[in-house]
């Protein structure tokens, strides 16, 4: 359900397109050994998943929105890294459609961070995800 909620985003579909004519990857999971093709951002990465033992039936989901931008605009003597604030952007695009989605209690822990590793800009976050009674974890996310 996270994995599809986040890829059937209308909202995330008409940025990703506004922004970098193509739609967002989705991915549950990475491979570590082999980093994302720079072609596959703008992605979003469902990536750590922790069960709560303190509290039954929540995780912990831990997420990446990533994206690819070389622009750096310069303004005397500012500099703005154009791809930071899309990552930034696409973060709360992703947040706002796993509220929509419904399927589950979500809230978000505050733990936000950023990489630059430019011109790859990826802004994390985790998400306490409290699924509901009927359904299991692993189809849950995965859907």
């Amino acid at each position: 359900m996270i994995r599809d909620t986040i890829a059937d985003d209308a909202d995330l579909s008409a940025w990703a397109n506004a922004e970098f004519n193509t739609p967002a990857e989705v991915h549950l999971g990475m491979r570590l050994d082999e980093p994302i093709a720079t072609d596959d951002y703008p992605v979003v990465v469902i990536d750590s998943i922790r069960r709560n033992f303190a509290e039954r039936d929540i995780y912990v989901v831990t997420f990446g929105c990533g994206v690819v931008n070389e622009e750096i605009e310069e303004t005397g003597h500012k500099r703005t890294f154009t791809g930071l604030l899309q990552a930034e952007d696409m973060r709360e695009i992703v947040c706002d459609a796993l509220i929509k989605g419904r399927f589950a209690k979500i809230e978000f822990s505050g733990n936000t961070g950023q990489m630059n590793l430019y011109p790859i800009f990826i802004s994390l976050f985790e998400a306490n995800v409290q699924f509901r009674q009927s359904r299991r974890r692993n189809h849950a996310l995965s859907k």
